[in-house]
């Protein structure tokens, strides 16, 4: 659902008939992580110019808003918090954390400061904490994905979140909204793991399209250069006939 949500996001004109599929299939599976889309998606179009018009912009925030009104109850019911007692309720789902810290590939991440809570969401176990020989073999991937997320953050990440188009900026705010959402109530390993690849598709994506565009980059110049050199031969050519 995610996934064909996105894929829509693309090219919303269209794509719609795939967006409104893609929205239904993760309400009704997951409604609190279309919530977290839908906010994404507000934020996202309210922060960015590029690759979308002021009435396309308009619309996509009326509707977001639109949707965001129907479904906040549900969420707020699916958790078992009433309305209008967000806050109060919401500090008790850190309870959730300590049960599945008692489960074998558990993990009491209560006293974990924000960062860290995210941080074993996203990448851990590793090798030296793995849970069993499952962990162990989970740990490749994480190793993976804490290699690309740095090769991300050294090679210009940050500032293609902030010039990049409303796509980029709202799967970077889906992604890490959910993840510190999730983190901080996945104090089972095995949860986690299952947990975080709802989301981490996102980064991936987004990690994919900086390499897309740095290559899209080195191409063109090759190619300008390439253009120039044809001209001065063609020159050369006429000079000398």
């Amino acid at each position: 659902g995610i996934a064909l949500f996105f894929y829509a996001f693309s090219d919303i004109k269209h794509r719609y008939l795939s967006l409104l599929i893609g929205a239904l299939l993760i309400y009704h599976i997951r409604p609190h992580i279309m919530f977290v889309i839908l906010v994404s998606g507000m934020i996202g179009f309210t922060f960015s110019t590029k690759g979308l018009s002021l009435g396309l912009k308009i619309f996509m925030i009326a509707i977001s808003s639109v949707a965001f009104a129907f479904i906040y109850k549900d969420v707020l019911s699916m958790v078992g918090i009433e309305a209008g007692q967000e806050v109060s309720q919401g500090l008790s789902l850190s309870n959730r954390a300590k049960e599945l810290s008692k489960a074998t590939s558990g993990l009491d991440i209560s006293n974990y400061s924000l960062p860290l809570q995210v941080f074993t969401f996203l990448f851990r176990p590793l090798f030296f904490d793995a849970p069993g020989m499952l962990g162990f073999i989970v740990s490749f991937e994480n190793v993976f994905l804490l290699y690309i997320t740095l090769l991300f953050l050294f090679k210009g990440g940050l500032g293609f979140l902030i010039r990049g188009n409303f796509l980029i900026k709202t799967a970077f705010l889906s992604f890490i909204t959910v993840s510190i959402a999730l983190a901080q109530i996945s104090g089972n390993l095995g949860i986690a793991i299952r947990q975080k690849s709802q989301v981490m598709m996102l980064f991936l994506f987004i990690i994919i399209k900086l390499m897309d565009n740095k290559k899209t980059i080195i191409y063109k110049k090759r190619y300008a250069n390439w253009q120039r050199k044809q001209m001065i031969l063609k020159q050369q050519e006429a000079l000398q006939s």
